[in-house]
């Protein structure tokens, strides 16, 4: 009896797609640090432009080793260390994460356990100030947040704005569906810093973690979306000027007397204006959609509900980002739609020349078929007193060679065979050109067909 293989043996052969897991770790990537109340956040996004991964990940151990923490492993573009176990302003300890993105770098101190409210003492206060100053790159946003739970002395929006806020009007919400409420003045303090505030009830750790990076997410992707409106701005006076340029130069194309290659000459210099400034901003405007397509997501992420008085995170989004982005985008369409434009009246009026030049080149053609008429039958007529040069001349010979013979005594007058040689020489001349000519046609025509 012959045995069954063993179906519970796992398979040697390798068939997985080698990005199987790199795609599948994608999901798990950059996972929120839980956060309990009480709790304090620092958060820094820094613009590392050239700063090479290599760099970033030193700058970060520069940190962990100075804190005596445990140094990660390289190759992630996230982390998230214990740098203190306790601290004497967090007893609970402080925490940091780390995450490379795109075009920044950001870092999330959590310090947990300070009961005190206020902003004067944060996470960041607890770090070496030389580390912070060690950043390559350009700080994009930065924020302080607050997280503490609700008491019998409630969180009024007044309250928070007075104490916290130095009496800017807040925008807030209730978040995660009541669970929480959540403050901000989305202004920059003097310490450079924006702040949040998160009163938080039957919220569990994870949760109360993502609210808090979504709030962050909102104000880091809010200001890169920013990004693109001072270039915005910045092109419309371009765009203006070009425009008229464009329509100047349609005029005189419709004009008399123009001269076309000069306004051709004209037309692909603005149109390379044009295409370099669409390819020197294409990016940061596509950049800016995108951005601000995670800021609307985060915004629903949020899932609020209206305090009553205070203008909430959406309502803040609609009012003070959308008309920005709005702009940047009207400026992109701008841009591509006198791209376009230029293109089109570049294409016509490269066609009218190439008219022009196939009207001159069919002139000059005629021309040459003139000549080349002119010259065939000059070359006839040489042809014919070629015929009659060679038949003198051989002619001539045989006279002499009649008169050489005449005087061996030869019966036959040598005037008698000279006249009589002169029809079959000529003859003989004449066949003989025509058939070189005919030799020479066939040649030119093998040629040809080759």
């Amino acid at each position: 009896m012959n045995q069954s293989p063993d179906l519970a043996q796992p398979s040697r052969i390798e068939f997985d797609h080698p990005k199987r897991r790199e795609l599948n770790d994608e999901v798990h990537a950059r996972p929120p640090a839980q956060l309990a109340a009480p709790g304090d956040v620092s958060f820094l996004a820094v613009l590392h432009g050239d700063q090479t991964e290599e760099a970033a990940f030193t700058h970060l151990l520069e940190l962990v080793r100075l804190c005596g923490a445990d140094v990660p492993e390289p190759g992630h573009n996230h982390y998230l260390i214990t740098l203190f176990r306790n601290d004497e302003i967090y007893p609970d300890g402080i925490r940091l994460k780390w995450e490379r993105h795109g075009e920044f770098t950001s870092v999330t101190l959590i310090g947990e356990g300070r009961l005190e409210v206020g902003f004067e003492v944060t996470p960041l206060s607890r770090i070496d100030p030389a580390w912070l100053a060690g950043f390559s790159g350009q700080r994009i946003a930065a924020a302080h947040g607050l997280i503490r739970e609700r008491t019998e002395a409630a969180w009024e929006p007044a309250s928070i704005a007075a104490q916290l806020f130095k009496g800017h009007a807040p925008i807030g919400a209730q978040i995660a569906g009541g669970s929480a409420e959540a403050y901000s003045d989305f202004r920059i303090h003097t310490d450079g810093f924006l702040r949040f505030v998160m009163v938080v009830g039957e919220m569990s750790p994870n949760q109360c973690g993502r609210m808090m990076q979504r709030l962050l997410e909102l104000e880091t992707y809010r200001m890169l979306a920013l990004l693109a409106l001072p270039l915005a701005k910045a092109l419309i006076p371009f765009l203006n000027a070009r425009k008229k340029d464009l329509a100047a130069v349609t005029a005189d194309m419709a004009g008399e007397g123009r001269e076309d290659e000069r306004l051709l000459g004209r037309l692909v210099t603005l149109e390379a204006e044009v295409q370099q400034r669409d390819l020197e901003s294409h990016y940061r405007f596509s950049a800016a959609a995108a951005y601000y397509e995670i800021v609307l997501q985060r915004t629903v992420e949020l899932r609020e509900n209206r305090v009553q008085g205070t203008q909430t995170f959406t309502e803040f989004i609609d009012r003070r980002l959308a008309p920005a982005m709005r702009t940047c985008r009207a400026v992109a369409a701008r841009q591509q739609a006198l791209a376009d434009r230029t293109a089109r009246v570049t294409q016509l009026l490269s066609t009218r020349v190439s008219v022009k030049l196939e009207a001159q080149n069919q002139e000059l053609l005629q021309s040459m078929n003139t000549r080349a008429r002119h010259q065939l039958r000059l070359q006839e007529t040489v042809e014919g007193l070629s015929v009659a040069a060679v038949s003198y001349y051989s002619v001539g010979l045989i006279g002499y060679a009649a008169k050489g013979l005449a005087g061996l005594g030869w019966a036959f007058k040598p005037a008698y065979i000279t006249a009589a040689a002169v029809p079959l020489v000529v003859l003989l001349v004449a066949l003989g050109l025509a058939r070189t000519r005919r030799r020479l046609a066939e040649s030119d025509a093998e040629h040809g067909d080759a």
